[in-house]
């Protein structure tokens, strides 16, 4: 087999309402797929990194670009196997956004060609995958407005059955809010989520999380700084966890090293794909380092290589779910089905697996050429 077609498309898609980040607020996805074709057979994927490079060293334009001239004209014609396509990404330095394309879309081709759903040949453990969702912070200057609004918030994503909640922290927008969350909802299952927001030099707030029993607090420091969060983890018992921190096996061997955390935050675009993805979590698991499935915000594609990963880690802890359907415009293809768990306390939302080969869809034409503003295809 032979990689044929290569198709990229980079798509921007308008949100329902703003959606506020430490970039600022977001008004629409911008996000990049990819087409293989070998054999008449496609496989998809997909990598949403932002529009600018501020969560990470990449954007879409960026992964666009790279894919487009260097990466794509690599690959076309070349062997469609796992090794061709690893040895072309190798070459280059970072861009693990652009490589990840090509890796995860090879694995939905992999899985049509044969016959088998993705989580299916991942090796899933479980057909049911629950779901948590992510809180951002509220743009609003009046504190008293915006704990409200965030508490509303939370109470909708409680109510629709989200079994955990991963909350966004900022200087200014941490402890406060982390008492007023607590005492509004209790037991509930929560993280918080600083993304690198802090320095060390926030001594007195990073020893007070604590104080809320945090399932963990996910990349408190620069992801440029693991010996501080080392050193850090060894004075506080909240759990860290490392996410942008990771984004190679090299990054992961180091933070085992270091001791730097207790868990990974394990995204397959971030970290170039979902062999890599792999190699990481097989790699924590030997050294009792737990690894969990986070989400980015994209489309129905991206979000089932996702779903089909958390399927196969062994510990079960709710992987981020962004609903497409209520935040964006229109999404590109139908989202997993989802209900609420009755066997379990509390009816927790999940979201069950798909039998159908790869990911199971494919996008629709017609959406897809509506918000396409680049495309590129090679034969």
């Amino acid at each position: 087999m032979r990689i044929d077609t290569i198709e990229l498309f980079r798509l921007n898609i308008p949100l329902r309402s703003p959606r506020w980040g430490v970039e600022g607020p977001q008004t629409q996805l911008d996000t990049v797929l990819l087409r293989l074709e070998s054999g008449g057979v496609s496989g998809w994927s997909e990598a949403a990194p932002g529009a600018t490079p501020v969560t990470t060293a990449e954007w879409s334009g960026g992964v666009f670009a790279c894919a487009e001239q260097y990466l794509a004209p690599k690959l076309l014609h070349q062997s469609a196997d796992a090794a061709t396509i690893r040895e072309q990404c190798s070459k280059l330095r970072g861009n693990s956004y652009a490589k990840s394309l090509f890796d995860l879309a090879w694995w939905d081709l992999s899985a049509r060609q044969r016959g088998k759903p993705l989580p299916e040949l991942l090796g899933a453990v479980r057909d049911l995958v629950l779901l948590g969702a992510v809180i951002d912070q509220v743009p609003e200057t009046d504190h008293a407005k915006a704990v409200e609004l965030h508490l509303r918030q939370i109470q909708r994503v409680v109510e629709a059955g989200y079994s955990r909640l991963g909350l966004k922290i900022r200087p200014g927008w941490d402890i406060n809010m982390l008492n007023f969350v607590r005492r509004e909802f209790g037991s509930m299952l929560m993280h918080g989520d600083v993304e690198g927001a802090l320095t060390p030099g926030y001594t007195e707030i990073l020893c007070r999380f604590d104080d809320f029993f945090l399932k963990m607090l996910e990349q408190p420091l620069s992801p440029y700084d693991l010996v501080s969060s080392a050193m850090l983890q060894e004075n506080i018992r909240t759990k860290i966890c490392l996410d942008e921190a990771i984004s190679t096996k090299e990054d992961a061997t180091i933070a085992l090293d270091l001791h730097a955390g207790k868990c990974f935050n394990i995204k397959p675009q971030r970290v170039g794909g979902l062999s890599t993805a792999l190699e990481i979590i097989q790699q924590a698991e030997r050294e009792e380092v737990q690894c969990w499935v986070g989400g980015l915000l994209q489309t129905a594609i991206g979000a089932r290589f996702g779903l089909a990963l958390a399927a196969h880690t062994a510990w079960d802890y709710p992987t981020d779910y962004f609903d497409g359907a209520e935040l964006l415009e229109s999404d590109i293809a139908d989202a997993p089905e989802l209900f609420r768990d009755e066997t379990k306390q509390d009816h927790p939302l999940c979201a069950k697996l798909w039998t159908e080969p790869g990911i199971g869809i494919e996008p629709d034409a017609d959406i897809l050429e509506r918000y396409t503003v680049e495309h590129l295809s090679l034969t």
